[in-house]
């Protein structure tokens, strides 16, 4: 052990900081687990709904409040993998119960960080999906050019991944975006080219 000298920095100091940020990023953690738990109420059906909204309802500022700590904190460490990972989590994790609570312009604020939270992790699989709920969130908001654009890649990148499902998916949204555009070609041949999981 090394002996502490005059003008060092104070090793109990230093200590305190470390485990003041492990607190934070348990924190933020608990309030992803929250969302999760929301969003599997969520998908019992009638019954969970009420219980999933009520969940979120009630933790709804604290989940804003962790999502944008975490925000923050990726934003001024890139190569922070922890808050790059809650970044990533806190987007894609319930989307079926923020897109209840949380106004499009939010959601894609939300999922703009996760998006590159995603690529610095080079999670592929969560790039594509973020991309999606992206293109969905534009499509809400009514710029359907910017849908297309998003749900685009999010289709390349599924194929490269060969996520079926997430394909599909992708194929639909992008239907929706062509006719919402207004060309009913582009959006049937999306879905001819869905597969058939039936």
């Amino acid at each position: 052990m090394r002996q502490f000298s005059w003008g060092d920095p104070c090793p109990l100091l230093h200590d305190h900081r470390k485990r003041k940020r492990e607190s934070e990023y348990r924190a933020a953690r608990c309030y992803v687990k929250v969302l999760s738990v929301a969003d599997g109420f969520l998908e019992r059906g009638a019954d969970g709904v009420f219980v999933a909204l009520a969940l979120c309802d009630r933790e709804l500022a604290n989940i804003r409040g962790w999502q944008g700590w975490a925000a923050e904190r990726f934003s001024a460490d890139p190569d922070d993998v922890p808050a790059a990972l809650l970044c990533r989590d806190f987007a894609l994790t319930a989307t079926d119960t923020t897109d209840f609570r949380l106004h499009p312009s939010e959601t894609i604020r939300w999922l703009g960080t996760s998006l590159t939270a995603c690529r610095r992790l080079e999670d592929r699989e969560g790039e594509g999906l973020a991309l999606n709920n992206l293109g969905s969130n534009w499509l809400a908001l009514g710029d359907a050019s910017e849908a297309v654009g998003l749900h685009e890649q999010a289709l390349t990148i599924t194929r490269a991944t060969r996520d079926r499902l997430r394909e599909e998916q992708a194929l639909n949204n992008l239907g929706n975006a062509w006719a919402a555009l207004g060309d009913m070609g582009k959006a049937r041949a999306g879905a001819l080219l869905a597969p058939d999981f039936l």
